[in-house]
């Protein structure tokens, strides 16, 4: 999923080094992680994603909502920003998988 990512080489490394954290449960080190991404003045939108399913996972459903609407509307016809944001809005139970193995 990471290997057609925008961004440079070090935003690449980060996401690619995140998306295990989630998968494993760690979802708060996967948004320690990302956090640095989420704060450009371009943010990353598969960092804002990512981070979104952490804050979901981890119970802070406002700010989660906001981050996956942010990388949702730069690419509304994007299938993992729609899956996410859906997920987020409690279309997708967020117990689902969101990242794909």
């Amino acid at each position: 999923m990471t290997a057609s990512l925008p961004g440079t080489r070090g935003q690449v490394r980060t996401i690619t080094a995140a998306e295990p954290r989630y998968r494993a449960g760690d979802y708060a080190a996967a948004t320690d992680l990302l956090a640095p991404l989420t704060q450009l003045p371009c943010p990353d939108a598969t960092a804002l994603r990512i981070t979104g399913l952490c804050r979901l996972r981890l119970g802070a459903v406002p700010e989660a909502l906001d981050l996956l609407q942010h990388a949702h509307a730069p690419a509304p016809t994007d299938p993992w920003t729609s899956l996410h944001l859906g997920t987020g809005q409690g279309i997708i139970p967020p117990t689902a998988s969101v990242i794909s193995d």
